[in-house]
């Protein structure tokens, strides 16, 4: 959680759902595909485009120890998700609504 936004990996939940990520040191870019959709977002910026539509994030994606860290609600929504908190495990449980 970062500034009240629950965040996670965009790659390893992205990558769950059958995409690949591109990463584009120079600029500070991510390409993330699958076979539904495209994202483009820039670490930093806190507007992303989904499938070339333009969409504001919540929180600017960052870096934290190499990974692109995203907002949660971004990942759901884009990729079609559930993703709830199990607090006696202290695990997110993330399951693909397709």
């Amino acid at each position: 959680v970062k500034c009240g936004i629950p965040i996670g990996p965009l790659r390893e939940i992205f990558e769950s759902c059958d995409g690949v990520l591109y990463w584009y040191p120079v600029q500070k870019r991510v390409r993330a595909v699958n076979p539904r959709v495209e994202i483009e977002l820039q670490i930093g910026v806190k507007e992303a485009k989904v499938n070339g539509e333009k969409e504001e994030l919540e929180l600017a994606p960052y870096i934290k120890r190499g990974r692109t860290m995203v907002p949660l609600s971004f990942i759901a929504e884009t990729l079609n998700l559930t993703i709830t908190f199990d607090s006696k495990r202290g695990q997110l449980i993330i399951v693909c609504n397709e």
